[in-house]
């Protein structure tokens, strides 16, 4: 593991950060309060009194600049600290330990490499949006059993209106390959509160109250779907659904089984708010979806 120097080096990056973004908020706040005293100002002088409309005015420009404030003194102040301090972070200390988990072997780990925009758009797991949005990074690879894994963080967003950018996916994208049983077709399953379906095929009926409660299942051939969704297929799904209680896609492509995690946050990223031993602990807990994807789907 990481040396009591490398924790120390690391540990100041992120103090530091932590007291840029203070003097950030506190900077912001002292915005916020000038723009209203001028705003107030600016009114009384116009009108020799201050309206109720005077008072509305006040807030709703105090809020804009404070917000456009907060977010020009972050990117000056704190961006860049931040970034060397979250990659010094991941370099650091996931490998280390990622390789104690007794389920992966043979880990590799890049925080910089992802899963390839070609790739999701053609299995269609998720919504993919414009490319120039797209942002895959964190990817973990390694094996367990006779089962290649490979997960990676994913944001996906589109324009929206008043040139707003939207958010369609954010999470986890995991990839488990080696399973004997072939899919001749796609069989997509989706959560029922899973965000911006992308469907191919057809809505196929499988048996089970337990089961439509939670999914739904699209495919080209009906066949297919229902000789790959097994019960004990299933069950396993229903019973990885209730374990990480997030929205969820699972994708059956020959023999690999896509999986995505609408958890809105990532892996691994660092924060700077909590304590270096808080953040090792989240490490470990930042692949849950992986674990309980391996602990569930792969054979005994």
């Amino acid at each position: 593991m990481p040396n009591k120097q490398t924790d120390d080096k690391v540990d100041v990056m992120r103090k530091k950060a932590n007291k840029r973004l203070h003097l950030v908020v506190w900077l912001t706040l002292g915005l916020f309060l000038l723009v209203c005293v001028g705003v107030l100002g600016l009114a009384y002088i116009a009108h020799g009194q201050i309206y109720g409309n005077d008072i509305v005015t006040m807030f709703v420009v105090g809020i804009v600049c404070a917000v456009a404030g907060f977010g020009l003194l972050y990117w000056l102040l704190v961006q860049g600290i931040y970034s060397q301090f979250n990659a010094t972070y991941k370099e650091s200390y996931v490998l280390e330990i990622l390789q104690q988990n007794p389920k992966f072997q043979n880990i590799y780990y890049s925080p910089k490499a992802g899963l390839p925009y070609q790739t999701l758009q053609r299995v269609g797991i998720i919504p993919m949006g414009v490319q120039r949005y797209f942002k895959s990074e964190d990817m973990l690879s390694g094996s367990y059993r006779n089962i290649k894994f490979f997960v990676s963080d994913v944001v996906t967003k589109k324009p929206a209106y008043e040139n707003r950018i939207q958010i369609l996916f954010e999470g986890q994208v995991i990839c488990l390959e080696g399973f004997q049983k072939r899919s001749a077709t796609n069989v997509q399953v989706f959560h029922k509160k899973f965000p911006h379906k992308k469907q191919k095929g057809y809505a196929i009926p499988i048996q089970g109250e337990r089961w439509n409660n939670i999914f739904h299942v699209y495919a080209e051939q009906a066949q297919y779907a229902q000789s790959v969704l097994t019960p004990k297929r299933t069950e396993q799904l229903i019973t990885f659904a209730n374990a990480v209680q997030t929205p969820c896609a699972v994708i059956f492509e020959n023999n690999r089984m896509f999986l995505a995690l609408h958890t809105g946050n990532s892996m691994f990223d660092a924060n700077i708010s909590q304590t270096l031993s808080e953040q090792k602990d989240g490490i470990a807990k930042g692949v849950y979806g992986l674990e309980k994807a391996l602990d569930i789907f792969v054979d005994d």
